[in-house]
Order: C-alpha cells, then structure tokens, then sequence
C-alpha cells in the first residue's frame, strides 16, 4: 500500500474518533448532573440526638442552677435555628400532622406545637394546634407581651422596638408561625402554604403570607420568666382560650 494511501485511511479514522469523541462530550453536556440524594436516615438520627440533648439540659438546669438568661439563649438557637435545618422543606398541608422532620406534611399549628414539644416544652401538640393560634400566644407568652395589630406597617414598628435575639409567636388572619430577630433582621419561620409549600425561613417583607395579612396577635415567646420555669421544671403547659 502506498504512504498517501496510509496516511489518508489513519486520518479517515482518526477523524472518525474525534466525531464520536465529540458525540459523546455533547451527549454528556445534556444530561442532568447527579445529585447526591441526603440520607434522610441519618438526618432523623441526629434529630432524636438532638432532642436528648435538650431534655438532658432541661434536668441539669435545676442541678446545676442554670440562669434563665442562659436556658432563653438555648432555648432560642434551638428552635430558630438547630430545629430548622432539620425541618426546612418539610411538605406543608392543610391536614399535616407528622412529628418526623423532611416526612410526611405538616400545617402551620402543628409545625409550631410540634417544635415547642421538641424543645422541652411539655404540652398536648395536637389540642393547641387545633386551636386557633390566639390560643397557643394566650398560653405561652407573658401577657404584658401580647399586641395586637392591624397592617403589616404596625407589625415592622413594634419589631424595631426590640433589639438583640427575639422569639415570638405571631398569629396572622389564618396561619401561624414564629417570627424571629437575629443580628438585627426579622425572619418569619413558619410552614407556608404559598409558593413551594413547605417550612421556611423568610425575610418578613419577603413572605407573601405574613404582608398581605390584615390582623396580626403577637407575643414574645421567651422573655418570659414564668414559661421558662414551667419548662425547667417540665411543668403542663394549660390552655388560656
């Protein structure tokens, strides 16, 4: 066979190679990427982890004679931030009652009643979440705490009347959630039944639900002397309708 010969066939083929090559690079700039799917398991473990250490805490507080300051701080991270990294995304409905974090749905009252219970709170979560939320604010926040408000104007005044890390309950027309402050933001952290419908944490004008609410009851959950020693000592916490 002639060189010319040989070398055409070798660049035929070799042009052949880089088609497919390049077949392939395109086929596979098409796909989807893999995720890496999170082990729900493991999520869940470190969940009941979690709320072990928060009973642990409760009844060391009393041996060990922590200041109320100190079980409001714990208090405080745990539910505005530890609980919802473990709970955000977690499917809203209307009838939703799960316990379980990212499994099965949950509504706004029971995501709200479920969390105080995880926390240490000791109380009957399926009552006070088929209560209105009037209810839940009347029976854990100190009544000096409580206002009511109509427009969401009034709402963001009263917020910048307190400063520092703050927990409230706030109760809209037909929703309930916690708003909180840290670092000197307002956060409203609720199961949300607009948009995605699942727990989040929003910035307050960024929630659709908490702006276009007319009537707003709030009360300040853990500048409350009386409810931090019901719950060091795990004392019933009772309705107030």
């Amino acid at each position: 066979m002639r060189i010319d010969t040989v070398w055409r066939n070798s660049l035929f083929f070799l042009g052949i190679l880089m088609m497919n090559a390049c077949q392939l690079q395109e086929k596979k700039s098409h796909e989807a990427p893999v995720v890496k799917k999170e082990n729900i398991d493991a999520l869940l473990v470190n969940y009941e982890i979690l709320k072990k250490e928060i009973i642990a805490y409760r009844e060391a507080s009393s041996s060990q004679n922590i200041s109320l300051k100190s079980i409001e701080n714990k208090l405080f991270s745990t539910i505005s931030n530890e609980f919802y990294t473990y709970w955000k995304g977690t499917t809203w409905t209307f009838t939703g009652h799960t316990e379980t974090p990212r499994r099965g749905e949950i509504a706004c009252g029971y995501f709200v009643t479920t969390t105080l219970r995880d926390a240490g709170f000791v109380l009957n979560r399926y009552k006070f979440a088929q209560d209105p939320s009037s209810t839940i604010i009347n029976s854990f926040c100190e009544p000096r705490s409580i206002k009511r408000f109509t427009g969401f104007g009034r709402l963001e005044n009263y917020l910048e009347e307190y400063s520092g890390s703050q927990l409230f309950i706030v109760g809209l027309d037909n929703h309930v959630g916690y708003l909180t402050l840290e670092n000197g933001q307002a956060y409203f952290l609720h199961a949300g039944y607009t948009g995605v419908r699942e727990v989040k944490k929003e910035k307050i004008r960024e929630s659709d639900i908490l702006v276009a609410s007319k009537n707003y009851m709030i009360g300040n959950l853990l500048q409350n002397e009386g409810l931090l020693k019901k719950w060091k000592t795990a004392s019933r916490i009772h309705m107030i309708k």
